[in-house]
């Protein structure tokens, strides 16, 4: 049977891609213009907005200097400590000699739960403030020109780490002009600041559980809507665990769970107290530092019983398992799997031992990739680094490598170049080369690529194995893999590979259409970046070594 396949030439598709490496750098070269150095920057998800609390400075002044984040609504940015995964905003400001910037100061943030993985962060907007100390050798005329590197984690159902370098000129004006009003942002920031606490806190530290005393707070418990502690550190609480809270007497009793990293003696509890008041003009939400040495009291924890622990990790390495097979179907997933269908099709004419050991190799690859993350994580974990599934898209560098990878994987299919010996070039081939290890390969690109999705039922797989031992989170993350590769063990695609294989035409048509989802991976790797000036640099290089190879005659 013959496809009613169009006829195509396959020279024209490998010029057609070198124009469209071209027009990805024009693309990437107008996104630099648009987010080159000003005082606001917008990606897909926010926009970042350098303010200050004048609009002239005075030499040896002390300002307010404030990074506004608008997020769109769904997504979020995470707090000083995200909680059960995340990482927090990095702002680095670059200012003129003799002056200095302080630390951030954070606002009271909220509670952002998916599933069990519970977050402390920041949704719709926020401010994040910092004092600047003008330098006293500043000379009145010229201008303060605050500058800010800015990093940041936005996520929905998956992150993306992006950045701004943003710049606000400030006039230094002579002694006798006022400073002015500066933007009134400031002042809606400066009231969602946590205050010191009025009152006198304790706290209290028994078998799992903390208990955070308010004495003699004098709150109508009747107007309390609701009480929640922030933790300054990671694993002092558990942040998923309901708090629980009480009024006895004057006092105010609040339950939390003591998290991985419990108080010693000679340890302070530290973070946020946010209490929820209704008001005359709706809720009002008030926050208040606390640092607090514990009473300790600790006798032995009663241990869980066995019957429950096997049936909650039974339930999780199922959830894992679904939500792998699921995740076949996230679009992040689709240009491996074109891969891995692309092979299929190469090895539909041996025997059937002979596919199932590339699907084997392919199995291998993925369980051995999830293996070496779930022991990253541990590792991390154990360390009381603060990262969560996925943590290596944390990494601007990793994220332009990963689209780099995939554009350059994209131009090969197509049959643009062959791949040379750069690190990116030695990870295409390794995951486009023929036999058992490009099926091993391409596994592990499946792993690497799959990493940020979340699929139905992963998130409350992941957020349980989190917070448990290094032998149950590798046990989740080993059969998350196993899901993600159920539907390639039986050979599944064995038919319709077959019929494409008839056509006779693999070498062009479709390998060139499997080159456009790798193109557009890679797209979408870089919209989640900042600024594009690495964009523009990768596509132009693949772009003019893609013309050298077609004027050249080799290819």
């Amino acid at each position: 049977m013959q496809l009613g396949l169009l006829p195509m030439n396959v020279s024209y598709f490998k010029r057609e891609f070198h124009l469209l490496a071209y027009a990805f750098a024009f693309f990437a070269l107008l996104c630099t213009k648009a987010q080159a150095s000003s005082f606001e920057a917008q990606t897909g998800q926010v926009k970042a907005q350098l303010i200050a609390s004048v609009d002239y400075v005075h030499p040896g002044d002390e300002i307010l200097v404030g990074l506004h984040f608008l997020i769109i609504p769904h997504w979020h940015i995470y707090w000083r400590n995200p909680g059960d995964s995340g990482l927090a905003p990095n702002i680095r400001y670059e200012l003129p000699v003799g002056a200095s910037a302080g630390e951030i100061q954070w606002p009271i943030p909220s509670r952002i739960t998916l599933g069990p993985v519970t977050n402390y962060g920041y949704s719709n907007e926020v401010t994040l403030l910092t004092k600047i100390k003008v330098s006293p050798e500043s000379v009145a005329g010229n201008i303060f020109p605050v500058k800010a590197k800015a990093q940041w984690l936005v996520c929905e159902e998956i992150c993306l780490p992006q950045e701004a370098d943003l710049e606000l000129p400030l006039p230094i004006a002579f002694s006798s002009t006022p400073p002015g009003q500066g933007s009134p942002l400031i002042e809606h920031a400066l009231a969602a600041l946590p205050v010191v606490s009025p009152w006198p806190i304790s706290l209290e530290q028994n078998n799992s559980h903390l208990t955070l005393r308010i004495i003699q707070a004098k709150l109508n418990p009747d107007f309390i809507k609701g009480i929640q502690f922030f933790p300054d550190e990671w694993g002092r609480v558990v942040h998923g665990a309901e708090q629980h809270w009480r009024v006895s007497g004057e006092n105010i009793e609040l339950q939390l769970k003591q998290g991985d990293m419990p108080l010693s003696s000679s340890d302070n509890l530290s973070g946020v107290l946010s209490v929820t008041e209704e008001g005359g003009n709706g809720e009002v939400k008030r926050g208040y530092d606390v640092k607090v040495p514990v009473n300790v009291f600790m006798p032995p924890a009663l241990p869980a019983k066995n019957g429950e622990t096997g049936l909650v990790l039974a339930s999780a390495l199922l959830l894992a398992l679904s939500g792998g097979i699921i995740l076949n179907l996230m679009p992040c997933i689709f240009p491996v799997l074109s891969m891995k269908a692309l092979h299929l099709i190469k090895h539909t004419g041996q025997d059937t031992r002979q596919n199932r050991l590339h699907g084997l190799a392919y199995t291998v690859g993925i369980l051995v990739s999830f293996a070496l993350l779930g022991g990253v994580l541990i590792i991390l974990k154990t360390s009381g680094a603060k990262i969560g599934w996925g943590f290596q898209f944390q990494s601007p560098l990793f994220v332009t490598f990963m689209a780099y990878l995939m554009f350059t994987v994209g131009l090969n299919l197509s049959g643009v170049f062959s791949i040379g010996s750069s690190a990116a070039g030695i990870g295409s081939s390794l995951a486009t080369r023929s036999g058992y290890s490009g099926s091993f390969f391409t596994g592990v690109l499946a792993t690497l690529v799959a990493t940020p999705c979340t699929a139905p039922f992963m998130a409350a797989a992941l957020g349980f194995a989190l917070t448990q031992s290094p032998v149950v989170l590798l046990s989740i993350c080993l059969s998350l893999g196993l899901g993600l590769v159920a539907l390639f063990i039986n050979q599944p695609m064995a038919v319709p590979a077959t019929v494409l294989a008839k056509t006779g035409r693999l070498d062009g048509e479709v390998k060139t259409g499997l080159g456009f989802s790798h193109v557009w991976g890679s797209i979408v790797a870089y919209l989640g970046i900042g600024p594009a000036g690495r964009c523009q640099f990768n596509c132009f290089r693949a772009g003019r070594f893609g013309r050298h190879r077609l004027c050249s005659g080799a290819i």
